[in-house]
């Protein structure tokens, strides 16, 4: 099979498309993916964590500090959508700025794309996507407590194909340092459940042939589920010093050949 690809520029945020993965650019005071979940033992936000290691105590305790309940401007007080001024302590939807809880108890859906760049988002409760509508959040920092959930598809019911579920990480300006000492913000910071479920797509593989500096398509060695036009691709690196990584977009797909990209400088394996 063969795949034709454009080259994309570099972008300034970090995304979940289709909720499948996650793709960093090269933003200023990059975002990250902190997920906590496979290391943090306690259920609840009254548990102490760590009690044994003062060092992950402190960075558990200051990711948390970014988000102080107490200046929460934007509180959820009932189950529903985002959309909905229901959903929001007296009516009023987030807005750019806004520095969002989402309390212990209470579940909020994003049921569309909001692009007011967030300051923050607290998920003390849950907060899940619509699998069935196209869905943006945008926020600097994002941090889920002990107990809580972020939902994005579940197995039973994955975001649907052509669908896309989006967490953008604004650049809002410099950190703060005194605001945040260990840095930790700019991204997602997730203690709580963290669930992603997105169309089946098959996630890696390898070019039947070399790839070499000018080519215009690459050969795969069978036929990938689910990639379509507009789909971003990591053709690898080759190089022992980790380098060469090349981020490019379908934009063509024939059942029988995969058509490809420029700016090969090396052989290298499409992942």
């Amino acid at each position: 099979m063969f795949v034709r690809l454009g080259l994309i520029g570099s972008t300034k945020t970090l995304h979940l498309n289709d909720a499948r993965g996650i793709n960093t650019g090269e933003a200023h005071n990059k975002p990250r993916l902190e997920v906590m979940s496979g290391v943090h033992t306690h259920d609840s936000i009254e548990n102490i964590a760590h009690p044994d290691n003062p060092v992950l105590q402190g960075e558990h305790y200051a990711a948390l500090d970014l988000v102080p309940e107490v200046q929460a401007t934007h509180v959820a007080v009932a189950e529903g959508g985002w959309s909905s001024r229901a959903t929001w302590r007296d009516g009023q939807i987030p807005e750019s700025g806004s520095r969002v809880l989402i309390p212990d108890g209470i579940a909020v859906e994003v049921d569309d794309q909001f692009t007011a760049a967030l300051d923050w988002i607290r998920i003390n409760g849950e907060l899940r996507f619509s699998t069935t509508v196209d869905t943006e959040l945008r926020v600097d920092t994002l941090v889920s407590a002990p107990g809580s959930r972020l939902q994005i598809g579940t197995q039973d019911q994955p975001v649907n194909a052509g669908v896309n579920a989006r967490v953008v990480f604004a650049d809002r300006g410099p950190l703060s340092v005194a605001e945040d000492p260990m840095l930790l913000g700019r991204g997602a910071i997730l203690h709580g459940a963290t669930v992603v479920h997105g169309h089946a797509k098959t996630s890696a593989l390898t070019s039947a042939e070399q790839l070499m500096r000018g080519d215009q398509q690459i050969v795969l060695e069978a036929i990938p589920q689910g990639w379509k036009v507009g789909d971003r691709l990591v053709i690898a690196g080759t190089s022992l010093d980790g380098r060469g990584d090349e981020t490019v977009q379908i934009e063509a797909v024939d059942p029988t050949h995969c058509v490809g990209s420029t700016a090969s400088a090396r052989p290298r394996d499409t992942t």
